[in-house]
């Protein structure tokens, strides 16, 4: 083990991980060690882990299915509330076929590890997911990297390529808040016949339904825990593409399925999103109220744009620790993001809002922010 890996190393370094152990969670709420703190950790965007119509619906599939899949897809673990979802989720993204799998991870190792080889070259934003990168690897394709929403840098590693390309972003970036200029990367690979793939985990559901951003990729994988409030992941494209990943696909065909009823609350949760427009609407107000805030403070975000993903760099892990630390006693709990996770000097803190955050909540959170900073 090298001494940067040891217990001993992260705690004296800043970069200890302990899991949260959540006793309760309502609405924008978690309790935590007997404490009730304002939630502004949660990808839960749209609030949808949530809804009455999704929990309802998800215990009713458990009486009628059963608590597992007992077996993986290609055994007898593909069950009817599977189909229906793959189906649900294509048409509300206009794409021929979909896949689900049990998680991101799953999904972005099965993409990289079938449609990149030894012969391949893949060109990434600096800042894609750390899933994508340990896809790569599992391919033995060609790694080379584009700095962060670089389009010329990507351009000239694109020019300078023969053989076979595969160019990768992610739609909005995970730890940034930023968005990914998809129509800008869809022209390099047009010009460069590289095949193009989206990552749209944080997109999803908080962007709007623009088919066109899936359209524009060959394949989109989009990651349920976010916006959706549940859990796997889904990759969309064209049938043969799909079909392929079936075939073919290591960590589709050698997991257990995920549970039906799992599948039958993503349904109910694709409808909520089709059917109530104003959740995103009142994500977006509160992106808007709290970047407006920041800036009538004097608070630099890494990024301006209007996603749920609110970054501040600070750079000291010990200070990131320290803020976090003092906002939960004051009882808001904000993420505190250190390397790995980050490049080295870049820890910061990560805010997500919600839609069901309220304009009280974020003005608590951002005069703090301005006694803490």
């Amino acid at each position: 083990m090298l001494v940067k890996d040891s217990i001993e190393y992260l705690k004296a370094n800043g970069l200890y991980r302990k899991r949260l152990s959540i006793q309760a969670r309502e609405n924008v709420y978690l309790t935590i060690e007997d404490q009730k703190l304002v939630n502004f950790i949660s990808n839960d965007y749209l609030q949808l882990s949530q809804h009455p119509d999704v929990i309802e619906s998800v215990v009713e599939a458990v009486k009628y299915y059963g608590f597992g899949a007992s077996a993986s897809a290609m055994v007898s673990g593909f069950q009817s509330p599977h189909e229906a979802f793959e189906n649900a989720f294509s048409a509300h993204v206009e794409q021929e076929a979909s896949l689900l799998f049990n998680s991101g991870y799953h999904a972005n190792l099965a993409v990289m590890q079938c449609f990149s080889d030894r012969h391949t070259t893949v060109i990434a934003d600096k800042l894609v997911h750390a899933s994508l990168l340990d896809g790569v690897q599992i391919s033995r394709a060609t790694l080379k990297r584009y700095r962060h929403v670089d389009y010329n840098h990507a351009r000239e590693i694109l020019a300078n390529l023969s053989g076979e390309k595969l160019l990768v972003t992610e739609s909005v970036f995970s730890m940034e808040g930023d968005i990914a200029d998809i129509e800008k990367l869809a022209e390099l690979s047009k010009q460069h016949n590289a095949s193009f793939i989206v990552d749209d985990a944080h997109g999803f559901g908080t962007l709007g339904n623009d088919p066109s951003r899936t359209a524009l990729a060959r394949l989109t994988i989009t990651p349920l825990g976010k916006a959706m409030g549940g859990v796997g992941a889904v990759v969309s494209g064209c049938k043969a593409d799909i079909e392929y990943l079936v075939q073919h696909a290591r960590s589709y065909r050698y997991s257990t399925a995920m549970p039906a009823s799992s599948a039958v609350g993503l349904l109910a949760a694709l409808r909520v999103i089709q059917q109530e427009p104003e959740r995103r609407e009142q994500l977006i107000e509160n992106i808007r109220h709290f970047n407006y805030l920041c800036g009538a403070y004097g608070i630099v975000l890494v990024s301006n744009q209007l996603t749920p993903i609110r970054s501040i760099l600070i750079g000291d892990n010990q200070k990131t620790e320290f803020v976090q630390a003092a906002l939960r006693k004051k009882g808001i709990i904000v993420s505190c993001i250190r390397p790995a996770t980050v490049p080295k000097g870049t820890a910061r803190l990560r805010i997500t809002l919600t839609c069901g955050h309220t304009r009280t909540q974020i003005a608590a959170l951002v005069r703090m922010l301005v006694e803490l900073l």
